[in-house]
């Protein structure tokens, strides 16, 4: 397994051919590194400006934004002060952010791989037997029950990543449902969470860049296993079909043109007969 790294930016490519799907979490998951790393240089820069001011300035007045000291009524001294604890509530939720796109991830390549299977009924539409293989990941928002299903479905060992993502989740679950706050709920199932009643839940470098890894491995782990030419081919009219739902679709003629440049994918000559005729059938 990668070691976690001090750092954190774009994943590396992918070793295998990777679904669509896979590309575009590893998109937003990217992106949660920018939304970041922007915060960061934010913070750094407003430091640097209050380092030249006096200890009881306005922090609004020491920088001169667009809005009105009343929004942001610290002194350069109490911003410092609150500095820790306003970004380690910030990636408390990055780390929700997060959640959500692994689980939407899980829940689309379940479905296309499933559907893969010969479960397909229709443009995201699984037969009886294929939505009861593919529910306990589809109709579930618990990552933890996912992927504990997923390691069985697929053949596929998260290891650590799970143990690390049961950990994520409660504190996920912890900050969509109670605004972040700990309270006598939390307490009884976090009860090693390290905050008192009424404090806010924070995260430290190590343990957001751990879950984040994690989440990417898990991602990368299931993509590997389950990308098959029939699960890309399958995605590939599902996703055409959208866009037509959609009305964007364009016309026959200039469909693999479009597809080359949205999605990047080359399709066989048999895989595009038989799109084609789904997508344009009277």
């Amino acid at each position: 397994m990668p070691t976690v790294s001090n750092t954190w930016s774009k994943p590396p490519k992918p070793k295998w051919t990777s679904t669509i799907a896979f590309r575009h979490f590893r998109t937003k998951h990217g992106n949660l590194s920018r939304i970041y790393w922007t915060w960061q240089l934010g913070i750094d820069a407003v430091k640097k400006v209050a380092s030249l001011k006096k200890g009881t300035d306005f922090i609004v007045d020491a920088i001169g934004p667009h809005f009105k000291r009343g929004m942001l009524p610290d002194t350069c001294d109490e911003f410092a002060a609150r500095e820790d604890d306003r970004t380690g509530v910030f990636r408390l939720y990055l780390l929700v952010m997060c959640s959500a796109n692994l689980e939407a991830y899980l829940q689309d390549v379940i479905r296309l791989h499933v559907g893969a299977q010969g479960h397909a009924i229709g443009p995201m539409k699984l037969t009886k037997v294929g939505d009861a293989i593919a529910k306990p990941v589809i109709r579930s928002s618990t990552i933890p029950d996912m992927l504990d299903y997923i390691e069985s479905l697929v053949g596929v060992d998260f290891g650590k990543h799970r143990e690390n993502w049961q950990k994520a989740y409660r504190l996920r679950c912890a900050a969509a449902h109670n605004g972040g706050f700990v309270d006598g709920q939390i307490k009884k199932k976090i009860p090693d969470i390290g905050f008192d009643e009424g404090q806010s839940i924070k995260l430290d470098w190590d343990q957001l860049i751990t879950y984040l890894s994690s989440a990417d491995e898990i991602a990368a782990f299931v993509d590997s296993k389950v990308s098959t030419k029939e699960l890309r081919e399958l995605e590939l009219e599902w996703r055409l079909h959208e866009i037509k739902s959609q009305g964007k679709l364009p016309s026959r003629k200039d469909l693999w043109a479009f597809v080359h440049a949205a999605f990047g994918e080359s399709v066989p000559s048999k895989a595009k007969a038989r799109i084609e005729l789904n997508l344009y059938q009277k």
